[in-house]
């Protein structure tokens, strides 16, 4: 990301991966990292994250970088977010992605924060049953008409209709996101899956992307 590193590393960060920097003028916040695949334990992870921001009474900042998940699990976050007794912010980093789930998820938040190659969308279910995707369209429409009453609520609708995707540079430049702040934030709690669990979610994810190209999965986003 460029932005150097948590106050501590000891509350669930990791050494070696670059975190928002610590400057000046940086918010506190509490962040939540979503990467892999979008599951029940995406959903604990965002109540407990959620829950001490809440807490705290900080924002809560979720770093987005995922293909995509399950039905059930991406309506609870939705909801989750959406409810919030504090802001939400998404954030897309460079060459991370909010594909399918993830991109409900970032449409949830208050703001979407994008880096110029990241990308956002590719939304419809797989497989494409007509009933499915009414509703994930009606549902992608009524987040992004939280945000706005124009042609940017067709455009979000697109990635599902359509599979559309946007990178950082064409969300901002079309007024869906912006820049990260120059400041960054700082983040006080990081809540991320444990290194076990992202190895297995990386297992989960090949094997439930294969299963969403053979079509065998009816609650796939």
């Amino acid at each position: 990301m460029g932005f150097g590193e948590d106050r501590e590393l000891g509350k669930g960060a990791s050494p070696g991966v670059d975190h928002p920097r610590v400057g000046p003028r940086a918010s506190e916040a509490v962040a939540l990292y979503l990467d892999g695949v979008i599951d029940g334990t995406a959903v604990t992870l965002a109540s407990a994250a959620l829950a001490e921001a809440q807490r705290l009474h900080l924002p809560l900042v979720v770093i987005i970088d995922t293909y995509g998940g399950f039905l059930a699990p991406t309506d609870q976050i939705v909801e989750m977010f959406l409810n919030a007794g504090v802001p939400v912010y998404a954030y897309i980093p460079d060459g991370a992605k909010a594909m399918s789930a993830g991109a409900f998820i970032a449409m949830s938040a208050r703001k979407i924060y994008m880096a110029p190659t990241a990308e956002i969308g590719a939304a419809e279910p797989r497989p494409p049953d007509p009933k499915v995707v009414n509703y994930a369209a009606a549902r992608m429409r009524a987040l992004a008409s939280t945000k706005w009453n124009d042609t940017r609520v067709y455009i979000a609708e697109s990635f599902v209709r359509e599979n559309r995707v946007l990178t950082g540079a064409e969300a901002t430049r079309l007024g869906m996101a912006e820049p990260p702040p120059p400041d960054g934030w700082n983040f006080v709690s990081v809540f991320r899956r444990d290194p076990l669990s992202r190895l297995l979610n990386a297992v989960r994810s090949c094997v439930d992307l294969a299963d969403a190209f053979i079509g065998s999965r009816a609650d796939r986003l």
